[in-house]
């Protein structure tokens, strides 16, 4: 029995292709990024705008408080741990608040990035890792709110550090559970662990069914929203612009990191360690699996990218102009990254809002716009509050237009600029006898019929 266990741990050493330790500082180091990177994501936390899918967590998260099933009462198409990691929100915390716990989330991820590159990287690489993924993390045009990646990076990394191939697998079920698309790194672990597989899915299916089951009293709705409509949203929104999409980069995430994104890919030619290969194209996986390419998701690029822009940066650092040049890359970049981000804090026109938050009676945003809601303090009523699900499913689309006219809302706000658009936004506005026009949209209000006593719509 010894002897095998002592075999099992050659192969899990080797499988893991240990390497020496790298300098004894790089735990000073990841401390200092950590605390440098949190302080700066907290920075922005008060700073850019709300996004839409904050406030779609943070309503949910108080539906949850006051009762209501998600899926059932409160419709969106996210795992039910995101929620949980929302519980703060729904028990009346700001989203500011909810940014500085995603940025403590993130910069929790520094130790195990440090050490995954100690196993994977020699030398200094290690240390350039740690710094390189400091600074992808930075990026404000990358992951700089309360997204769900901001709260399953921790648990992702972690499942690819730990030494339990049953704990592996209940970390990585804890990311799917929050994001579905961490499933797609799943190959990792069938690498790291091989034989040991198998005790890789049972962690992570015990994780899931464990989450899963407080929703079988609504296991339709729960199925309804996680596994049909995302197949349906994926099909029908994530991949209208055709395959060229996919080679597409986001170039606001890719101009706000780019020295580091170059790096990577010189990088790319120096490494052969087929375990970095198969856990960056993970990553590619996960930025174009929706066909969206939204700025967050490249977050779940970002620790593979950091340590192949760690051997790219090695070598660049050995020819003197080349470094010099990327440092002026550099430089300029930041100082974009200075210029814009004041422009980037606008909230909505006050007026506006206080017209929404003034309300008397049921208000309705007829939009994607969702952060409306937590601006002007007002929680929706409705299960479908927001555009998307109504776009996404025609059937369900008309039965909300049907719904909103046979009982219209006292108040409905018609967003500009909208992602998700519906078709029958004239038809709502014939039943309104007051249009009022802002810079952020229109608000109607006195609905020519009034609704009484109204059923929550299905």
């Amino acid at each position: 029995m010894t002897s095998t266990r002592e075999e099992k741990g050659n192969i899990a050493a080797s499988v893991r292709e240990i390497v020496p330790a790298p300098p004894a500082n790089l735990g000073a180091q990841w401390r200092v990024c950590a605390a440098l990177l949190a302080a700066w994501l907290t920075v922005l936390a008060f700073i850019l705008p709300y996004d839409p899918d904050e406030a779609v967590y943070k309503i949910i998260a108080t539906g949850i408080v006051h009762g209501k099933w998600p899926y059932h009462d409160l419709f969106d198409h996210k795992p039910p741990l995101i929620y949980l990691w929302y519980l703060p929100g729904g028990l009346g915390a700001s989203i500011e608040f909810e940014r500085v716990l995603a940025a403590l989330m993130v910069a929790a991820t520094l130790p195990v990035v440090a050490l995954l590159a100690r196993r994977w990287l020699s030398g200094r690489q290690a240390s350039l890792a740690v710094v390189a993924y400091t600074l992808l993390m930075a990026n404000p045009f990358m992951l700089a709110k309360a997204n769900t990646e901001a709260f399953l990076l921790l648990p992702l990394l972690a499942s690819l550090a730990v030494g339990s191939p049953v704990l592996a697998g209940a970390l990585l079920g804890i990311a799917v559970m929050t994001k579905p698309v961490a499933i797609v790194f799943a190959p990792v672990l069938v690498l790291l662990w091989r034989k040991d597989t198998w005790r890789v899915a049972i962690g992570g299916s015990l994780v899931c069914l464990a989450v899963s089951l407080p929703f079988l009293p609504i296991w339709r709705d729960y199925w309804d929203a996680n596994v049909s409509f995302n197949l349906t949203y994926g099909h029908n929104l994530g991949y209208e612009n055709g395959l060229a999409s996919l080679f597409i980069p986001n170039l606001v995430v890719l101009i706000g990191a780019l020295p580091l994104w170059a790096s990577a890919l010189i990088g790319l030619f120096w490494q052969r360690r087929a375990l970095l290969w198969l856990w960056l194209a993970c990553g590619v996986v996960s930025v174009k699996a929706t066909g969206l390419d939204w700025g967050h998701d490249y977050a779940l690029l970002a620790p593979p990218a950091a340590l192949f822009a760690a051997i790219g940066l090695e070598r660049i650092l050995q020819r003197r102009a080349v470094a010099l040049a990327l440092g002026v890359v550099g430089a300029l970049v930041v100082a974009l990254i200075v210029v814009v981000l004041p422009w980037s804090g606008a909230r909505p026109q006050q007026a506006m809002l206080d017209t929404i938050h003034t309300a008397k009676g049921e208000v309705y945003v007829l939009g994607d716009r969702t952060y409306l809601y937590a601006y002007a303090d007002r929680q929706p009523e409705r299960r479908f509050f927001y555009s998307v699900p109504l776009v996404a499913r025609r059937d369900w689309g008309e039965a909300m237009r049907q719904q909103l006219i046979a009982c219209p809302p006292a108040l409905i706000v018609i967003p500009k600029h909208i992602v998700f658009p519906v078709d029958w936004e004239d038809d709502i506005k014939a039943i309104y006898t007051t249009q009022t026009e802002y810079d952020d949209g229109l608000v109607l209000t006195q609905p020519m019929v009034p609704c009484v006593g109204r059923d929550s719509p299905r």
